[in-house]
């Protein structure tokens, strides 16, 4: 064989070597990319999600509308106000985290959950805080 016939071959050889890392590496940058864009989609619409959690937080309690009139979407979070009694002996605490003092250290806890039983009918559920 001539030297002219081996190096066609080693060039045939070297690009075949290459060509499955050449095709994971295009997969998994495809990959990633895709993530990466879902990511930053995510994070803006977690930040929509926070500021209309604490516009909601941060504006005048109401009276609560009618059970039947009741939306999970324009009503979540919403401050009200009602007259009646706690139901204490009803009172569950559901596991959770809070922020901490030091940033990225969250505080495990539980946060009091209790019926809230209205004078003119029905009940509430009350999120009266988080206990460490």
């Amino acid at each position: 064989m001539s030297a002219a016939g081996s190096k066609g071959v080693v060039r045939r050889s070297a690009l075949r070597d290459l060509a499955a890392p050449g095709i994971a590496a295009t997969v998994a940058l495809a990959i990633l990319l895709g993530l990466g864009t879902w990511q930053i989609q995510r994070k803006g619409e977690k930040e929509t999600l926070i500021a209309r959690i604490l516009a909601r937080s941060k504006a005048e309690p109401q009276a609560p509308p009618a059970a039947a009139e009741w939306n999970p979407v324009t009503d979540e979070f919403r401050h009200v106000r009602a007259a009646g009694t706690f139901e204490n002996d009803r009172e569950t605490l559901v596991h959770g985290l809070a922020a901490g003092e030091t940033p990225g250290r969250a505080l495990q806890g539980y946060y009091v959950l209790t019926p809230f039983r209205r004078a003119e009918g029905g009940t509430l559920l009350v999120n009266r805080g988080f206990v460490p």
